[in-house]
């Protein structure tokens, strides 16, 4: 199947929409526009060479955590790329709250499982167009 969905952004609201991780992927023009609307530098935001994603969070600036996946997710290994780096978001929001994982750590699963099955549910509605 072709990567049918060129560019793209989803907003994943966690804590009751107090915070967000934002997953996207997309040639470099729209992931400058991503990277300027949620306060990083225009070139800040981009998977390295050979890597399959990548997530930033710049939590001095208050600026929510964004996943840059490399393709669409719809393989057992870009499944298991974004989960791994979904910790990761959840971890800088976690920090910046100054929560301790082992005291919440349903409410820490619960928003991993938030950001895959929104960005799954995306895809899937995308591809049926």
């Amino acid at each position: 199947m072709k990567n049918k969905i060129k560019n793209c952004e989803i907003i994943i609201p966690i804590l009751n929409n107090e915070y967000y991780v934002v997953v996207c992927w997309g040639n470099d023009k729209f992931l400058d526009k991503v990277a300027d609307k949620h306060g990083y530098v225009k070139g800040a935001i981009r998977v390295a060479e050979g890597d399959q994603a990548s997530v930033w969070y710049d939590t001095s600036k208050q600026c929510s955590p964004i996943i840059v996946l490399s393709e669409v997710p719809r393989t057992p290994r870009t499944i298991a790329v974004l989960c791994h780096e979904a910790v990761h978001a959840i971890n800088a929001i976690w920090e910046y709250v100054r929560e301790k994982k082992d005291v919440a750590e349903e409410i820490y699963c619960h928003s991993v499982d938030a950001i895959v099955r929104e960005v799954l549910l995306v895809t899937m509605k995308k591809e049926r167009r």
